[in-house]
C-alpha cells in the first residue's frame, strides 16, 4: 500500500504498522461498550482510509454536513456529531499522508482572516456569560481552516475535484427529495404547514437553514448544467456532463422553492444572474431589461396604478427589507416574522453599542438576549442569533470580530470572483452549431476524462468557480436576514473554498471560437 510504503521510508516497517493497529483494535473491542467499541473501530478503519486517500475524507464531509443531526452525542455540555468526527480524523489523516510522502504543505491566502476572527473571538470569550458556548462557537471556525487547509492541498487535480463536486451534489440531491418528501407528505411540525403543504426543512429541523444548504449547492449544479450543456453542444462533452447536474439542479431548486424562505431565495436570485452573467455576457442584457421593468413597477405602485392586491404584495416585500423600531409597532399574525425578526437586530445592536469592542463573547447572544429584548411578552425566545450574521458578529465579539470576519467574506468573494471571471474568459463564450464538430479541437472533454485527456480544459473549472462563486456570494446574502454557521454550513464553506483554491488560475489563451 501506498501509505506503508511512505512509512517505511520514514523507518517504520509495514509490519509494525499492521501489528500496532491490530492491537488498538483489539483493546478497543475488549475494553469498550459495544457501542463505543464500534464508532472505536469504525473509525480508526475510516482513518486508515483517509490516510491513503485524504480526497475521501473531503466527499464524506459534503454528506456529514446535512446528516450530522441524525446522531449526535453529549460531548461537555453540548453535542458533537459526525462532521466534528470526520473534520479530526481527515486532519488526522491528511497530517499523516503528508509526512509519509513528505508532501509541501500550502496554507490559504485568505486564513489570516479565519485565524483573526478566531484570536479576536478568545479575547471576547473572557467577557462571556458562557464560555462553553463560545468554545462551541470557535470550534467551528478552527473546523473551516481544517478542512480548507486539507482541500486546498489534497484537490490538486481536477478529476479530485470532480470527486468532491459529485458528491456535493449528490449529497444535495438527496437532500432535496427529503424536502420534496415533507412538502407533499406533510411530514413534519404543524407549525410549518399552510394550506394542503408543508414548509420542507430537510435535516435542517428549520426551513431557512434548510434553505442556506440548498443555496450553497444550487448555484454549482446550475454552473454545471449550463457550462456542460454548452460544452455538449460544441462536441465536447456528453450528455451526461450536463443531464446529471441538470437533474440535481431540477431537484434542489423544487426543494429551495418549497422552504419558503425569502432570504433564501433573494440569495439564490442573486447567485443566479451572476452565474448565467459568467456562462454568458449577454445574459447581462435580459438583466438589465429585468432592472427597467423592476422600476417601472415600483414607479407604478408609488403612484397607485397597480391593483391593489398587488400593491399590497409589493408594500409587504419592502417591510421585510425595511428597518423600523419595533418598540412602535404591535405584533399580529400578519407581521409577526418582519417584527420578530426587528427586536432581534435591535437587540443585537443594542449588545453591540454596550460592549463595542468585545461584543458579548462568541455564541453569547442568546445568553446576553434577556438583558436587551424587545417585546418582552412577544419576544422571549432568543432564537439562537440575531436573524443577520454581520450583526451577530457585531454584538458578540465586537469591532474587531466584525472586522475580520468580514475581510474573510469579502477576501473569499473576490478571490473566487475573479477566479470564475478569469475561468470564464477562457471558456468559449459562444454555442456553436450543433453540426460543427471540426472546431471543437481546442475544447476540453467535460467533464474531465479520468484518463487525463481534455484536463488542461478551461469548461469544467470555469464551470466550479463560477459556481463556488455564486454559492458563496448566496449565502452572503442570506446572511443578511439569517446565520448560516450552523449545521456544520462553515464546512460547506470550507469545501467550497478548497474546490476554487486548488484548482490553477486559468491562462487567457481561449477566446470565442465563433469567428
Amino acid at each position: 500500500m501506498p501509505l506503508t510504503a511512505g512509512l517505511g521510508r520514514l523507518g517504520i516497517g509495514r509490519g509494525v504498522v499492521v501489528a500496532g493497529l491490530a492491537v488498538v483494535l483489539a483493546l478497543a473491542a475488549a475494553l469498550l461498550p459495544i457501542e463505543l467499541a464500534a464508532a472505536a473501530v469504525g473509525g480508526l478503519i475510516a482513518l486508515g482510509v483517509i490516510a491513503v486517500r485524504p480526497a475521501w475524507g473531503l466527499a464524506l464531509l459534503a454528506f456529514s454536513v446535512p446528516y450530522e443531526s441524525l446522531r449526535q452525542v453529549p460531548l461537555g455540555g453540548f453535542n458533537a456529531g459526525s462532521t466534528e468526527a470526520l473534520v479530526a480524523l481527515t486532519g488526522l489523516g491528511w497530517g499523516l499522508h503528508t509526512l509519509a510522502f513528505r508532501r509541501p504543505i500550502r496554507l490559504p491566502a485568505l486564513g489570516w482572516p479565519v485565524l483573526l476572527l478566531i484570536g479576536f473571538g478568545g479575547l471576547s470569550a473572557t467577557v462571556a456569560l458562557q464560555p462553553l458556548l463560545s468554545l462551541k462557537e470557535l470550534v467551528k471556525w478552527l473546523e473551516l481552516l481544517v478542512v480548507w487547509v486539507v482541500g486546498q492541498n489534497v484537490l490538486t487535480g481536477r478529476r479530485a475535484g470532480l470527486g468532491l463536486v459529485a458528491a456535493l451534489l449528490a449529497a444535495g440531491a438527496s437532500e432535496a427529495l427529503i424536502g420534496l418528501a415533507q412538502f407533499f407528505l406533510r411530514l413534519g411540525p404543524e407549525a410549518y404547514r399552510f394550506g394542503p403543504f408543508l414548509r420542507a426543512f430537510g435535516t435542517f429541523s428549520q426551513p431557512n437553514p434548510f434553505g442556506g444548504y440548498l443555496i450553497s449547492v444550487l448555484p454549482l449544479a446550475l454552473a454545471l448544467t449550463l457550462f456542460g450543456w454548452r460544452a455538449w453542444r460544441a462536441g465536447a462533452g456528453s450528455r451526461a456532463g450536463w443531464l446529471v447536474p441538470g437533474a440535481a439542479t431540477v431537484l434542489v431548486a423544487a426543494a429551495l422553492a418549497m422552504t419558503l424562505s425569502r432570504g433564501a431565495w433573494l440569495g439564490f436570485g442573486v447567485a443566479a444572474l451572476v452565474v448565467l452573467s459568467l456562462w454568458d455576457p449577454r445574459t447581462l442584457r435580459a438583466i438589465g431589461l429585468l432592472a427597467i421593468v423592476a422600476a417601472l413597477v415600483s414607479a407604478a405602485g408609488i403612484a397607485n396604478l397597480l391593483p391593489g392586491s398587488v400593491s399590497d404584495r409589493l408594500a409587504n416585500v419592502v417591510q421585510y427589507f425595511g428597518v423600523f423600531d419595533v418598540r412602535t409597532v404591535t405584533p399580529t399574525a400578519a407581521n409577526w416574522a418582519i417584527v420578530e425578526r426587528m427586536a432581534h437586530w435591535q437587540s443585537g445592536a443594542d449588545m453591540f453599542i454596550a460592549h463595542p469592542w468585545t461584543g458579548v463573547g462568541p455564541g453569547n447572544y442568546p445568553a446576553a438576549y434577556p438583558d436587551y429584548q424587545y417585546h418582552r411578552p412577544h419576544f422571549r425566545d432568543p432564537l439562537g442569533h440575531a436573524h443577520n450574521l454581520y450583526l451577530n458578529f457585531l454584538a458578540e465579539t465586537g469591532l474587531p470580530g466584525f472586522a475580520a470576519y468580514t475581510a474573510f467574506v469579502l477576501g473569499a468573494l473576490i478571490r473566487t470572483g475573479r477566479q470564475a471571471v478569469a475561468a470564464a474568459r477562457t471558456s468559449p463564450p459562444g454555442l456553436l452549431p450543433r453540426g460543427a464538430r471540426g472546431e471543437t479541437s481546442r475544447l476540453p472533454s467535460f467533464p474531465p476524462s479520468p484518463r487525463g485527456r481534455g484536463a488542461g480544459g478551461e469548461v469544467f473549472p470555469a464551470a466550479v468557480a463560477a459556481g463556488v462563486f455564486g454559492g458563496l456570494l448566496a449565502m452572503a446574502v442570506h446572511n443578511l436576514f439569517d446565520n448560516l454557521t450552523v449545521h456544520g454550513l462553515t464546512v460547506q464553506v470550507a469545501l467550497l473554498l478548497a474546490l476554487v483554491y486548488a484548482q490553477p488560475t486559468p491562462p487567457r489563451t481561449v477566446r470565442r471560437l465563433r469567428s
